[in-house]
């Protein structure tokens, strides 16, 4: 069948799949439809210019990026290794950000230069549109130019509704706090840096219609709250090392929390009891609670799995709300880790094969981990072999080390949408080479390889 005589609908669906230098090499110019369709198709998903080469950027930006600059509504720009000096070429084409003044979403990925950061951010005040704002994974050295100005330019974006902040200033390990109050943010991602525990009030002091927070807290940096947070509807927290009347302290302050999220990396134990105590006594009006927590064995992981299995058995937990639990271990480490089910977090990192107990009444349910996006393997080959009763079909990311032992390629079916493959060796064999090459095979989109030792 001819490309062009299918329906505009099928189109764009086809037009996902392809990058934004693939679009305008393939397509543009080709005739007034396709023309057409491009221009509806960036108005809707906006310009990518992650991982594109130097050549088609200047392409896209001198002849197609002028059509188009006033009916953007999603633009992304990248400092990566293979992208360096972009934000420096966009501004030498003669764009300044200003001009995009159907803007709704921006996103800077992999910036060193907290004044490039600031000068690109100062224009997004003359954008009457935007309401969502990414800086990701940008690692930047201080430049005398204070890295207080990055986070005041954001909270004074006057339609500004999301905003992730994956940022890293020099050797900051706390979050700046702003100065200005943003009325328009609600959804607020941290990341790199911790929020000191006694700065939360003052961060939803300054954000007052914050309904949604994701950040992290470790027990180094911890000050007690003392004062009510009532915006707080929606919270995704990490743990680190932290005690649990810590964890205690900051709950009992958000009354009208409807959604929980929490991991917990490397402390004490909280069991079943524990979050029980907590939610009834502090959180009456939640609905919807994820766990993620690891816990170090020292003794018998069988013992210590049972005990802490049973404290998630009583009504509170299989018959008010029915939260079940998973408990899951190898029989050759020192840890237990315990999620609530169904999996709700797109990372899952382990050594197999793993034993596992669940508090559900038919075990075998929920071993879908669909949602997984970020998946660590390592076979244990020992003879103390177990069936780990785990699937995982939408892993876009692969950190494993070969050679596998045969239930991997049960626990992960296809390879249809694996994206980024780090691969490290045990030995030289040539087995290891095989599995690599049927991985391979079967992965169509991986663009990215690494390997390691």
């Amino acid at each position: 069948m001819d490309l062009e005589t299918l329906p505009d609908e099928l189109l764009f669906g086809i037009l996902e799949f392809l990058s934004t230098a693939h679009l305008f090499r393939a397509f543009y110019g080709l005739n007034r439809r396709f023309d057409t369709l491009l221009l509806e198709h960036f108005r809707i998903h906006g310009l990518d210019f992650r991982s594109i080469s130097q050549h088609d950027f200047d392409t896209i930006c001198r002849y197609h990026l002028p059509l188009i600059v006033g009916q953007v509504t999603s633009l992304h720009l990248s400092e990566a290794y293979d992208t360096p000096e972009q934000a420096h070429y966009f501004l030498e084409h003669g764009f300044a950000l200003r001009q995009f003044t159907g803007l709704r979403s921006l996103s800077l990925q992999h910036f060193i230069s907290i004044k490039k950061i600031n000068k690109i951010l100062s224009e997004c005040c003359h954008l009457p549109n935007l309401t969502h704002l990414k800086l990701d994974d940008c690692h930047c050295w201080f430049d005398h130019t204070g890295e207080d100005t990055v986070i005041d330019i954001i909270w004074s974006l006057p339609k500004l509704i999301y905003c992730s902040l994956n940022i890293k200033i020099a050797d900051q390990v706390h979050f700046t706090l702003p100065t200005v109050i943003s009325f328009s943010i609600k959804y607020l991602i941290i990341s790199c840096v911790q929020c000191l525990a006694w700065s939360i009030p003052y961060l939803f002091e300054y954000t007052p219609h914050l309904r949604y927070y994701k950040g992290y807290f470790n027990a180094l940096n911890y000050g007690f709250i003392s004062s009510p947070i009532s915006s707080a509807i929606t919270l995704d927290l990490c743990f680190l090392s932290v005690k649990p009347n810590m964890i205690e302290n900051i709950l009992e302050h958000m009354p009208n929390l409807r959604q929980l999220t929490v991991h917990m990396k490397d402390e004490a134990c909280i069991d079943g009891h524990q979050w029980e105590h907590i939610i009834r006594n502090y959180l009456p009006k939640l609905k919807w609670f994820k766990l993620n927590m690891k816990i170090k064995s020292i003794s018998n992981k069988e013992q210590e799995v049972d005990r802490l299995i049973d404290s998630f058995r009583d009504r509170f937990w299989l018959e008010e709300h029915r939260w079940f639990v998973r408990c899951h271990w190898n029989l050759d480490g020192n840890e237990i880790k315990l999620c609530t089910l169904p999996y709700a977090f797109d990372y899952f990192c382990s050594d197999f094969p793993l034993i596992s107990k669940s508090t559900h009444p038919r075990g075998e349910d929920y071993s879908s981990y669909d949602c997984v996006r970020f998946f660590r393997y390592k076979s244990i080959l020992s003879e103390k072999s177990a069936l780990s009763d785990f699937h995982f079909s939408n892993v876009e990311q692969l950190d494993i080390t070969l050679p596998v032992d045969d239930q991997f390629w049960a626990i992960i079916p296809k390879f249809d949408k694996l994206t980024s493959l780090n691969v490290s060796f045990k030995s030289n064999h040539e087995t290891c080479q095989s599995q690599l090459q049927l991985i391979l095979d079967r992965a169509m989109r991986l663009h990215s390889l690494r390997f390691n030792n």
